[in-house]
């Protein structure tokens, strides 16, 4: 499970990620490219399932979807293209 403190979790919120997402019970990994919309932390013996609220890029759901901590391998921030003469 990917761990993260809060500013590290914090400094996701807005900005485009490539994540690799992995699961025990699936041979190989998966990548996808998502906007980070929020993050929801884990409270001890009330919520300990950590994620992040995010929006698939090239997709427009109505509503966030979930990106469960525990299923994150690799995760990247985009960055800022730079146009070039």
């Amino acid at each position: 499970m990917a761990v993260f403190d809060f500013t590290e979790a914090v400094s996701f919120v807005g900005r485009t990620v490539l994540v690799e997402l992995a699961w025990d019970d699936e041979p190989g990994s998966f990548w996808h490219c998502v906007f980070v919309a929020g993050v929801v932390f884990s409270v001890p013996g009330v919520y300990e399932h950590p994620h992040f609220m995010v929006f698939p890029v090239g997709s427009k759901p109505s509503f966030p979807r979930e990106l469960m901590w525990s299923d994150i391998k690799t995760i990247a921030p985009m960055g800022r293209a730079l146009r070039v003469r």
